[in-house]
């Protein structure tokens, strides 16, 4: 089970180096709530120096030689045709860099320029589309970008709209640095590409294509009375084995639908990136911009960047790097502190504290967990969370610390970045 986490024993490791982690598994076995394992673990930590002392600030808008030269020394790397290093330091520039500059636009440039190069077309497209609507790049080279977004368009198989950047490309070429001679030359090459175009017939582009335009589905037998986003052919039980499930009450055929539900808080995989992040939205668009500040998250607009500012990326943006570097699974991790953040933003702290508190030492059949006043069970509530069933008892001792480690890791850098939690909230 252990293979199935990252850098499992990124914390278990430097606990047995100090010869107390039989210690800390026998000391961990004596304690039987949540909430005091993650405080036994927290402290634990602590006192080893196993967490950080300060959040890793050394490229956030930096002083603008140091922008400038992690952007050189990526062009040295892409000279020598080592785009993957190049990228990276690309990447901190970026990080370093203040958006809405000429250097920010000049890094994300060649950055697009390497992703080129690499293959990474979607990418490149974003990036190079990210700058020309900036507006921060030098106007002698911006036909460059209209250049390379015509090339990954007809790469693409959007030939219509390759066809309309080479005709950017060119009217912006008036404005290059470049002799006559070089630009009549620069113009054949670009109506060579035109000319490939048009005997590429195009194909359909995905490009639209949303949530919104997938098909309409139908609960087989109507809703369940209890659980409206599961159908009436299923009903919940609870097994000895197995805890709490969903059991069909009938025949299902293939292809029935049991279950359509919106989650409360959701993600891209990370083969999809071709996706808005904002959970409200969640479109499937080949032109994203990326958060200004992080450079991590994508959305289809500026609206959607607004929007999920507001459900808690703005909590979230200054640790995301951090988040995604943690051991364990990524995605479950960004997941759980997004949901948290999310809760937060609409109900502040102390509300959510105490809503959690009631909620974990109520005493409520387990078979009716996480269903509200009237007896339905509505998983857009972030308190369905807290009632899925989890068998503790038959999870690993190094598991279940490694889990605690993971949530004091993740609240310990949330905390680094300013976020104030008075102590006696911590638990919860």
């Amino acid at each position: 089970m252990t293979t199935e986490y990252r850098n499992f024993f990124h914390y278990s490791s430097r606990l047995n180096m100090a010869g107390v982690l039989g210690d800390v598994h026998v000391e961990l076995l004596k304690l039987k709530k949540a909430d005091s394992w993650f405080m036994f673990t927290r402290d634990l930590l602590l006192k080893h120096e196993i967490l950080t002392s300060t959040l890793d600030v050394n490229d956030e808008y930096d002083d603008p030689n140091k922008s400038k030269s992690l952007r050189k020394n990526g062009n040295v790397f892409f000279k020598a045709r080592l785009y993957w290093k190049a990228v990276d330091m690309y990447n901190r520039c970026l990080k370093a860099c203040k958006p809405n500059t000429e250097c920010h636009a000049l890094a994300q440039a060649n950055r697009s320029a390497a992703y080129f190069h690499m293959g990474q077309y979607e990418h490149c497209l974003k990036d190079a589309l990210c700058v020309v609507e900036s507006d921060n790049y030098p106007s002698n080279l911006v036909y460059k970008l209209h250049e390379r977004i015509g090339h990954v368009e007809h790469i693409l198989g959007y030939t219509e709209r390759a066809k309309k950047s080479y005709a950017l490309c060119l009217k912006r070429l008036d404005e290059a640095d470049m002799s006559a001679v070089k630009k009549r030359k620069f113009r054949m090459a670009i109506s060579i590409a035109v000319s490939n175009c048009e005997e590429v017939e195009e194909e359909p582009t995905k490009s639209t294509t949303t949530m919104e335009t997938l098909c309409v589905e139908q609960l087989v037998g109507g809703k369940n009375e209890n659980i409206p986003a599961l159908s009436a052919f299923v009903e919940l039980k609870l097994s000895e084995n197995m805890g709490r499930g969903v059991y069909a009450t009938c025949d299902i055929n293939p292809g029935d639908v049991v279950a359509i539900d919106e989650p409360y808080i959701c993600g891209p995989l990370s083969e999809f990136r071709e996706v808005c992040h904002y959970n409200g939205c969640m479109k499937i668009h080949s032109s994203l911009i990326h958060c200004p500040k992080c450079l991590l998250v994508f959305y289809c607009n500026k609206d959607c960047m607004n929007k999920d500012y507001k459900d808690g990326h703005n909590l979230l943006c200054p640790i995301m790097y951090h988040i995604k570097s943690r051991p364990g699974i990524t995605k479950i991790n960004e997941l759980a502190i997004k949901w948290f953040l999310r809760a937060y933003s609409k109900m502040g702290l102390k509300k959510y504290c105490a809503i959690v508190d009631n909620f974990s030492e109520s005493k409520i059949d387990p078979i009716k967990r996480g269903f509200d006043e009237i007896g339905q069970y509505k998983s857009d509530d972030f308190l369905t969370a807290y009632s899925l069933d989890i068998i503790v008892n038959e999870m690993s001792i190094d598991v279940l610390f490694f889990f605690n480690c993971i949530a004091v890791d993740m609240l310990h850098y949330l905390m680094l970045s300013g976020f104030k939690i008075p102590e006696c909230y911590i638990a919860s």
